[in-house]
Protein backbone atom coordinates (compact mmCIF):
# COMPACT_ATOMS: atom_id res chain seq x y z
CA UNK A 1 0.00 0.00 0.00
CA UNK A 2 1.24 3.47 -0.88
CA UNK A 3 2.45 5.38 2.20
CA UNK A 4 0.53 8.54 1.23
CA UNK A 5 -2.72 6.59 1.11
CA UNK A 6 -2.16 5.23 4.62
CA UNK A 7 -1.42 8.70 6.04
CA UNK A 8 -4.49 10.31 4.55
CA UNK A 9 -6.91 8.96 7.21
CA UNK A 10 -4.58 10.31 9.90
CA UNK A 11 -4.82 13.79 8.41
CA UNK A 12 -8.60 13.52 8.34
CA UNK A 13 -8.66 12.48 12.01
CA UNK A 14 -6.45 15.45 12.89
CA UNK A 15 -8.82 17.80 11.04
CA UNK A 16 -11.82 16.32 12.88
CA UNK A 17 -10.15 16.77 16.26
CA UNK A 18 -9.13 20.34 15.37
CA UNK A 19 -12.73 21.04 14.36
CA UNK A 20 -13.98 19.62 17.67
CA UNK A 21 -11.52 21.91 19.46
CA UNK A 22 -12.95 24.90 17.61
CA UNK A 23 -16.49 23.85 18.55
CA UNK A 24 -15.43 23.44 22.15
CA UNK A 25 -13.94 26.94 22.21
CA UNK A 26 -17.10 28.41 20.65
CA UNK A 27 -19.63 26.63 22.87
CA UNK A 28 -17.59 25.58 25.95
CA UNK A 29 -19.36 22.20 26.05
CA UNK A 30 -17.67 19.60 28.22
CA UNK A 31 -19.31 16.87 26.15
CA UNK A 32 -17.34 17.91 23.08
CA UNK A 33 -14.07 17.77 25.02
CA UNK A 34 -14.89 14.35 26.49
CA UNK A 35 -15.74 12.92 23.07
CA UNK A 36 -12.52 14.26 21.54
CA UNK A 37 -10.38 12.86 24.35
CA UNK A 38 -12.07 9.46 23.97
CA UNK A 39 -11.27 9.51 20.25
CA UNK A 40 -7.63 10.33 21.01
CA UNK A 41 -7.44 7.44 23.49
CA UNK A 42 -8.61 5.01 20.79
CA UNK A 43 -5.59 5.79 18.59
CA UNK A 44 -3.13 2.89 18.64
CA UNK A 45 -0.13 4.63 17.08
CA UNK A 46 1.74 6.60 19.76
CA UNK A 47 3.05 9.10 17.21
CA UNK A 48 -0.42 10.10 16.09
CA UNK A 49 -1.86 9.91 19.58
CA UNK A 50 0.67 12.55 20.64
CA UNK A 51 -0.11 14.66 17.56
CA UNK A 52 -3.86 14.55 18.24
CA UNK A 53 -3.40 15.31 21.94
CA UNK A 54 -1.43 18.40 20.96
CA UNK A 55 -4.59 19.91 19.53
CA UNK A 56 -6.15 19.79 23.01
CA UNK A 57 -3.21 21.11 25.03
CA UNK A 58 -3.69 24.61 26.37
Amino acid sequence: MDKTIRKHPDNIRYDILAGLRNLYEAFASGGIREKALKLIERETDAKYKKKYAGVWRS
